[in-house]
């Protein structure tokens, strides 16, 4: 017998049980949730998705979108959910977030903090999600799974935490408005398809295993900001590096900007140039301003990119003691 055809493997929402009221559960007596790649059920709006105590394998299940909340039986072993986010039942791994769940962030339901106990991130935890703009990971954090923020369509901040020693394949995959990405020297191995997504990436020189999963690719993005001229256009990744040969080596085969002299001010606007270079380039502003504004200063030269996936909607400049 087919196991995908056994009662005890719930793989479509077709299988649900509606409860009433937008809450639908998982049938008792299944073992494992397997969602395959091709089923995306649009039609539905689930406020909260049961688990019944029997489920022992959870995979795929941030594929059943518009979910705003997961609940798993008490009596689970294996699992468990805080504040409809699914863990594991030590808490240490984070396995799944409701793609239609805000953040629990107190000032910004945009944005969520994981908590400091979890340690890994399962394969496609956030995948899909359509609310959230910004993720804080933890210190403690060591791993981060395949295409885990893959397609997170309004995420435009998300820290990488020193000490993280891995970020799988195609992890931001789709997640085109990423402000920027800081891969350190801590982590083992980087791969290649994690490279498009992020308009500005800071790799450590230390980072020198590089694996080529898939061509870096350039991507034709409506960026929807009044800032840009042109909002339709073709980006390419920013590799930052100070003397990675690596990283050289893949911005001269793939023709992407590469930028060895850099530095971050007291902002955290990211300035290609030295501190003191009265020539220096304003490449990447950050994601999570406080404003929606920022005044320009004197001759400030500013790159094209700079103030992609911010909040920033007016510029004005500062001219007193300048020639206009």
């Amino acid at each position: 017998m087919d196991e995908s055809h056994s009662d005890t493997i719930f793989t479509t929402t077709q299988q649900l049980v509606s409860l009433g009221n937008g809450v639908f559960a998982i049938p008792d007596g299944t073992t494992e949730i397997r969602i395959s790649e091709n089923i995306s059920p649009y039609s539905n709006v689930y406020r909260a998705i049961i688990i019944p105590a029997s489920v022992k394998k959870i995979t795929g299940l941030s594929r059943v979108l518009q979910c705003t909340a997961y609940v798993v039986d008490e009596n689970n072993i294996n699992y468990t959910t805080i504040d409809g986010v699914i863990y594991t039942k030590g808490r240490k791994v984070l396995i799944a977030y409701p793609t239609g769940r805000l953040g629990n962030a107190k000032k910004n339901p945009n944005t969520h903090v994981v908590p400091t106990y979890v340690q890994r991130i399962a394969d496609e935890a956030f995948l899909g999600n359509r609310t959230l703009h910004s993720i804080e990971l933890p210190h403690g954090l060591m791993q981060i799974g395949q295409r885990a923020f893959s397609a997170c369509i309004q995420l435009m901040y998300i820290n990488l935490p020193k000490g993280l020693r891995s970020v799988g394949p195609y992890c931001f995959a789709d997640s085109h408005r990423i402000n920027r990405l800081h891969f350190s020297r801590d982590i083992a191995e980087l791969y290649t398809s994690n490279l498009s997504s992020g308009i500005t990436i800071e790799i450590d020189d230390e980072l020198t295993n590089l694996t080529y999963d898939s061509i870096p690719g350039m991507v034709s993005i409506d960026t929807k900001n009044p800032l840009i001229d042109n909002p339709v256009f073709t980006i390419r990744p920013i590799l930052l590096s100070h003397n990675n040969p690596v990283i050289q080596q893949l911005a001269a085969r793939y023709n992407f900007p590469q930028v060895s002299r850099y530095h971050t001010d007291e902002n955290d606007i990211i300035w290609a140039g030295d501190s003191n270079d009265c020539n220096k380039v304003m490449i990447c502003f950050p994601a999570r301003w406080s404003s929606d504004r920022y005044q320009v200063r004197g001759h400030m030269r500013i790159s094209e990119l700079a103030f992609w996936s911010t909040e920033v909607q007016y510029l004005w400049a500062d001219w007193r003691g300048k020639d206009k």
